[in-house]
């Protein structure tokens, strides 16, 4: 079971969730081993499209009754989106 059917099944009737993730702008970007001078280390990470997001939620948490209330990029300040590929985005959902 995924992690966002055990939130649809584990919320109460009448719930709210708040998800905050870091997508790709365009296109679905995996980082394998890469490294970051920020870090001053190697990672790995999977930042999938608004799309893939939306058809992830569709069998799970919009199956489970939620509804999308409010998303959008979570920063407005050009100095805060300073990534050329990713941002970061924030989902609201609701279960009446």
């Amino acid at each position: 079971m995924s992690s966002l059917q055990q939130v649809a099944e584990a919320g109460d009737t009448n719930a709210i969730l708040c998800i905050r993730e870091p997508i790709a702008i365009q296109d679905r970007l995996t980082l394998k081993d890469f490294y970051s001078s920020e870090l001053d280390d190697n990672y790995n990470a999977v930042y999938r499209t608004r799309d893939e997001l939306m058809e992830l939620f569709k069998d799970t948490l919009f199956y489970g009754g939620f509804t999308i209330k409010a998303e959008n990029y979570l920063f407005e300040e050009s100095a805060l989106n300073n990534r050329k590929e990713t941002a970061q985005y924030y989902f609201i959902l609701e279960r009446k």
